[in-house]
């Protein structure tokens, strides 16, 4: 999408129209990247198609009224998924703020499409502290199958980054309510078992609270 983007001379329409004559497994990140391309600009500005943009209420105004005038489901979604970068960026990681912003988006899936988004990138760049980590997944926690997808995707966002996270993910599972807890430090063991040994898993889940510490290292 970023490069399609490049390609076509930062024409939208066009690059949405290419996207969907793509396979359905390719569309939605294809809308996602043309969508961002759109505003982060590297292409564009590498190619000289377009100058940089400054991340302000105005220019996020200008992003969102593109987003609106999608109806289709895919290129709508992939438009307010992408949305989250400027949202966190402008709203310096202030997760009610940016959880805000997401609701400017005109239904719940597209609502929740670019805030669970948002905490890819929250997870990593905020403040390590309980009451961040706790703040993050709380407007899904009547519901707990939507809950469960926010810290998967808390926890995804961490160790695909790097297994260094390991104790940064310890520390967000441990902040976020009890009843959630189990299936976060299972989500850890998933997560180390694709990227490490068994015996560095058991190692590096040695941090792990004692209750928890089976389910981190996946026994």
């Amino acid at each position: 999408g970023h490069v399609l983007l490049a390609e076509q001379e930062g024409n939208i329409p066009g690059s949405v129209k290419i996207c969907g004559n793509l396979p359905h497994s390719l569309k939605y990140q294809c809308f996602g990247g043309l969508f961002m391309e759109n505003f982060t600009r590297d292409n564009l500005v590498a190619h000289e198609i377009a100058k940089r943009i400054p991340w302000n209420e105005e220019t996020i105004k200008t992003q969102e009224d593109i987003c609106k005038s999608y109806e289709e489901t895919l290129p709508a979604m992939g438009c307010w998924m992408e949305m989250s970068h400027m949202y966190v960026a402008h709203f310096k990681n202030d997760s009610n703020s940016v959880f805000t912003a997401c609701g400017r988006a005109p239904n719940t899936k597209f609502r929740d499409e670019c805030y669970q988004h948002a905490v890819a990138s929250l997870t990593t760049q905020g403040p390590e502290e309980e009451k961040f980590f706790a703040s993050l997944c709380q407007y899904y926690e009547d519901d707990e199958n939507e809950y469960n997808k926010c810290t998967q995707v808390a926890v995804d966002s961490m160790l695909n980054a790097s297994v260094r996270f390991t104790n940064r993910a310890l520390h967000y599972c441990s902040s976020i309510p009890e009843g959630f807890k189990d299936k976060c430090f299972k989500n850890i063991a998933e997560a180390l078992a694709l990227r490490v040994s068994k015996e560095e898993q058991i190692r590096l889940c040695d941090s792990a609270p004692e209750n928890y510490r089976l389910a981190c290292r996946g026994s």
